[in-house]
């Protein structure tokens, strides 16, 4: 095109066409768009063997869903040898841990593929007694949230299985806050306990068997020990 003084301006069929091909990639469901406080907040996570992929989306009132950002992570040596349900609990728990500016004080939708998540993370029940440790510790986590879970098979949403077969490399950030989250509740638990180290040494110098027990750690166990002097022992 001829951008010289006086040029006579031509748009051609050619231009047309070219200018409706950037409307229609600029208006597809891939392309980001501003957070809205008035819309509904959808956060989808899945995982691969070696990744993590997290999507947060609005739904609009055609039903339309599009992306607002995403993320993506590898995982390091010691994720990879969690359990697939682990792994795809870790990035929903990665995922709302990255958008948590968005989630924190209102009601967003989870979305998984893995169908097991929807008994241990379900917000409206206990968690099973059953689930492993760490599975329990994040349903704890997300219990700070406003959320309803939701199934998707990864076949009606490639977002964010895609981010987690093509993920960014490590995010040591996400460890440290990991770990960062763990000392919190820990922390949180022990200012929760109601007794104090004194009434506990208190409680323990009250105590007929502690106090035998205390007795023959100081001076040493005895060789035997009759049963009928104090049957707990």
């Amino acid at each position: 095109m001829n951008y010289e003084k006086n040029t006579r301006w031509v748009w051609t069929k050619e231009c047309q066409s070219s200018f409706e091909c950037l409307l229609h990639e600029i208006s597809k469901t891939t392309t980001l768009v501003h957070y809205d406080h008035k819309l509904p907040l959808i956060l989808a996570a899945d995982a691969s063997n070696y990744g993590l992929g997290t999507v947060i989306l609005h739904r609009y009132p055609d039903g339309l869903e599009k992306p607002i950002a995403h993320v993506s992570k590898t995982l390091n040596n010691a994720e990879r040898n969690y359990s697939q349900i682990e792994k795809a609990a870790l990035s929903i728990v990665y995922g709302i841990k990255k958008f948590h500016q968005y989630l924190a004080d209102r009601a967003f939708e989870l979305v998984t593929d893995h169908k097991p998540l929807l008994s241990i993370f379900n917000p409206k029940k206990g968690i099973p007694v059953t689930t492993a440790d760490r599975l329990q510790r994040w349903a704890i986590y997300l219990m700070g949230y406003n959320y309803n879970i939701r199934y998707k098979s990864t076949k009606l949403r490639g977002n964010a299985d895609a981010l987690s077969r093509l993920p960014i490399p490590y995010d040591d950030s996400f460890i440290d806050s990991d770990a960062m989250q763990i000392n919190y509740m820990q922390q949180q638990l022990i200012e929760q306990w109601s007794l104090k180290p004194d009434e506990i040494a208190k409680a323990t110098t009250n105590d007929d068997i502690l106090k035998q027990v205390r007795h023959f750690t100081l001076t040493n166990w005895p060789s035997s020990f009759s049963k009928s002097k104090n049957p707990k022992l």
